[in-house]
């Protein structure tokens, strides 16, 4: 898990540049003399630093690290240029001519900088001991376990060499694993996903078994692709789960009048529940209720033969009321999952959440689906919907948490409303 400190030292460190730069533009007597306030900047400085996090955490600069590589800086100095970007556009859409660009620019530079130099300190002062079984011994595996002897500063304890996966269970001290060799895709994935607690660096030559990014870390002689472990994503998490949570609530503010316009129109034109319960699997497989507005006639019971199994829907069911085929069609039926999101039983984006009839038999690996909460909406709502099938639904899930990341929602959440428009995979 990152430390929280380096988020700190971070913040520290863009409010010091942002001073500095003050400073040097308007006190220090080098430029043009200037009589613009500190307090002038305020509300600039609160809105770049929470763009600065949000940035650094999309781009893994939170993300669990020995030493400070090139691509560390690469990744830094981009994520700098994209928070210039959107100040100085935002500066420029709400024309506030107040702020000078030399501070903001000052104020980035000094930020790369500052940043560099913590990190740098930070991963000296911070290092971690892991210790690491390697699969197997063969001269990518000895050239591994030469590395890790020779170079204590990486952080890696060197146990042993193992022949299997199944061999992890007998070193549950195990904190990363090496694997050097070709497995069969069933074995691994499924392995992956039992040993959430370990992370699994991986020879490119097993490539097509991961849909991950290629990470080229400590051993810049010898690519790997990291597995990392479940943790790694924590900060991440824990920014979508605060925009979830406000978005949500101003959501459900903003559509509160039509909210009560669709309460009274299915309470008038058909006896029941306004609000209907179904058991779906959250987070870890924990049952919730999942709340949508009904649609169908309650009392009436039709022996259909179901069109789509997997989904538990009925094409053209004679049972959905005419406001129910209006909610259907707009995916206003959904909305009362808003409040799913805000008891954080659901996101707003992420895998499709199933019934346990559903779930039966899903092989380790599938059971990833399950690292994450349930979304509203993700890669399989605008993707096809009711028009995929139940193993494509669970290969898009599975893709949605190895690659998710704060720009990803917000890509998915964009491209859901064309999705709804345009019906796709609705009825």
């Amino acid at each position: 898990m990152v430390k929280k400190s380096i988020i700190l030292l971070d913040i520290i460190g863009f409010n010091l540049a942002f001073l500095g730069a003050y400073y040097l533009r308007i006190l220090s007597g080098i430029f043009e003399s200037s009589s613009i306030s500190l307090s002038v900047y305020s509300n600039i400085i609160i809105f770049s630093n929470i763009v600065l996090l949000s940035i650094f955490a999309t781009n893994r600069l939170y993300s669990e690290k020995r030493i400070f590589t090139t691509d560390e800086f690469v990744s830094i100095l981009k994520s700098i240029l994209l928070v210039f970007l959107i100040i100085t556009a935002t500066t420029f859409l709400l024309k506030e001519t107040i702020y000078s660009r030399a501070i903001i620019s000052m104020t980035l530079f000094f930020t790369l900088i500052l940043t560099t130099v913590i990190r740098i300190c930070y991963y000296h002062f911070n290092k971690r001991l892991d210790n690491v079984l390697i699969i197997s011994k063969n001269k990518v595996g000895e050239r591994i376990a030469k590395k890790i002897l020779d170079s204590p500063n990486l952080g890696y304890r060197f146990i042993g060499f193992i022949k299997s996966l199944e061999d992890i269970k007998k070193f549950p001290q195990t904190t990363t694993v090496f694997i050097t060799e070709k497995i069969k895709e069933e074995d691994l994935t499924d392995h992956i996903s039992s040993f959430n607690n370990i992370e699994f660096k991986i020879v490119p030559s097993l490539l097509h078994l991961i849909t991950k990014q290629l990470n080229f870390e400590e051993f810049l002689d010898i690519p790997l692709i990291t597995v990392e472990r479940r943790s790694s994503k924590e900060n991440y998490l824990k920014l979508k789960r605060f925009f979830d949570f406000i978005t949500a609530s101003i959501i459900l503010t903003i559509l509160g009048p039509l909210l009560i316009v669709i309460i009274l129109l299915i309470k008038l034109t058909s006896n029941g529940p306004i609000i209907i319960k179904q058991q779906r699997l959250g987070c870890y497989e924990k049952p919730f209720a999942f709340y949508k507005f009904r649609t169908m006639i309650m009392e009436q019971k039709s022996k259909i033969e179901n069109e789509v199994d997997y989904l538990f829907k009925v094409k053209n069911d004679p049972r959905v009321t005419w406001i129910g085929k209006i909610l259907r069609r707009a995916c206003l039926d959904e909305l009362p999952q808003l409040f799913n999101v805000l008891k954080n039983e659901m996101s707003l984006v992420g895998p499709r959440p199933h019934f346990a009839e559903e779930m039966k038999n899903l092989k380790a690996w599938q059971k990833k689906r399950f690292d994450v909460l349930p979304g509203m909406t993700g890669l399989w709502q605008i993707g096809g919907r009711h028009e995929l099938s139940f193993d494509r639904t669970i290969i898009l899930d599975i893709y949605y948490i190895n690659h998710m990341s704060f720009f990803f929602d917000l890509e998915i959440l964009i491209k859901t409303i064309p999705a709804i428009i345009f019906s796709r995979g609705r009825w």
